[in-house]
């Protein structure tokens, strides 16, 4: 009670009002109608409830506090739309007063509040697309500690020179790095070979939004794309002799934006196969210039057309040697590699190597109908060419059937061939493409 009658005692904060036991009003400061709903009806005689309708509903607690079962009771932030607009915001605080000539009251304090709820409400503003409640941040530190976090997006806080100081939780999820293994570290070394994430901030203009899109690279080594803005932002001055450049820092910002750019190559791949399919004057000079446009358009380093005799019988002028004997067997048709991936022995066993019903990842799909995805073959089963395509340094696998109207002798299916992808990089699992192909 000490500590409330020490905050209670600051004369312009404070108005008050005393109360019989039948809540009628028996004394008022000079002020106290300021706090009122209906300044009119705060007089002596007058229920108390009529000019503070929030006292409506407590009967039963300040007959508590008037009995001294209860010591006190609060309200905070009691706002009022006072005549010009303005907002008025004060705390009540209620206690019960008694004296040695058994004179009892009860005492309702009003504190004005104004100044302190206007800095809260700034800040509820200024942040209200983070959707943080600021008015549970007790200091400046936990506040901004809360928005970062709070972030959707990948934030990265860097020096001019590209060293990352800070970090947000989304970008630990995306990246799959704790903050002390990227904190002191190059912002570069999370943007794939080829890539520059600190040329964001040279790219664009300090106060420009513009998106920049940069190919980043997971810990696991699975890449994705991202939409970075930069902003520079002024750092502590350490030194008179710094220059402008030393004393900023850069805020990056990120999205991914990985499905959109799968979506938009998705579209390229379809558009372009449709219009090589319906200009080709044979299937295979098709197939052959299908096979680098949907390794380019789907972020593929080689693809192989696995067919029967019966597909395979579709292409004429094929370059092979032996000729397909067995119905019941896959052999890679037509292939063809990036020109940057090196995979001599890998394409060579491919060549050579023949497929049954449900054997390696082509006889799955053909067994099935169905595609296949494999994050990393060098750790799948399903890989008939598992420990050469670690050799070479393969990894993530897409096979999808290629469905027509043949019709064999000992074939219940129409899966006209098997279409494989290869990547040099671990793939995660890419749902909306493994729908496309089912």
């Amino acid at each position: 009670m000490k500590s409330l009658l020490k905050k209670l005692l600051v004369p312009h904060h404070l108005e008050y009002l005393a109360l019989d036991k039948d809540f009628l009003i028996q004394e008022t400061s000079l002020q106290v109608q300021r706090f009122a709903d209906f300044p009119e009806e705060v007089t002596a005689g007058s229920d108390v409830r009529l000019p503070f309708p929030e006292l409506v509903g407590t009967e039963e607690i300040l007959i508590e506090i008037f009995e001294g079962r209860l010591p006190n009771f609060e309200f905070k932030a009691i706002t009022r739309i006072l005549e010009n607009g303005s907002r008025l915001y004060f705390d009540m605080y209620i206690v019960e007063f008694r004296n040695d000539d058994n004179y009892q009251r009860l005492i309702i304090f009003f504190e004005d509040v104004t100044d302190r709820m206007g800095l809260e409400q700034t800040l509820v503003q200024a942040t209200n697309e983070m959707n943080i409640l600021l008015s549970t941040l007790a200091a400046t530190n936990n506040y901004v500690e809360k928005i970062i976090t709070s972030i959707a997006e990948v934030l990265l806080v860097t020096t001019a020179s590209g060293k990352i100081k800070k970090i947000n939780q989304a970008t630990q999820d995306l990246f799959g790095y704790s903050e002390s293994e990227l904190v002191g570290q190059q912002i570069n070394a999370l943007a794939a070979e080829g890539e520059s994430l600190q040329a964001v901030s040279q790219q664009q203009p300090q106060s420009s939004q513009t998106n920049v899109e940069v190919v980043c690279t997971a810990k696991t080594g699975e890449k994705f794309t991202v939409a970075f803005s930069c902003t520079a932002i002024p750092s502590e001055i350490q030194g008179i002799s710094q220059t402008m450049a030393a004393l900023q820092d850069f805020v990056y910002i990120g999205r991914d934006v990985t499905d959109r750019e799968r979506a938009r190559k998705r579209k390229l791949a379809q558009y372009v196969t449709t219009r090589i399919l319906s200009t080709s004057e044979t299937i295979k000079k098709a197939l052959t210039a299908i096979l680098p446009v949907i390794c380019d358009s789907l972020g593929w380093d080689t693809a192989e057309l696995w067919m029967p005799e019966a597909g395979e019988k579709l292409l004429s002028g094929s370059k092979r040697i032996t000729a397909v004997s067995d119905p019941n067997l896959l052999r890679c048709a037509a292939s063809w590699t990036k020109g940057s991936v090196s995979i001599p022995k890998f394409a060579k066993f491919g060549e050579q190597m023949t497929c049954g019903l449900g054997e390696g990842l082509p006889g799955l799909v053909w067994a099935s109908g169905s595609p296949e995805w494999i994050a990393d073959v060098t750790e799948s089963d399903s890989c008939l060419r598992r420990e050469i395509a670690a050799a070479e340094g393969l990894h993530g696998a897409f096979a999808f059937p290629i469905l027509g109207d043949c019709e064999q002798e000992n074939s219940e299916n129409s899966v006209l061939g098997v279409m494989t992808l290869f990547s040099c990089e671990v793939r995660s699992l890419d749902e909306e493409l493994l729908q496309t192909m089912v």
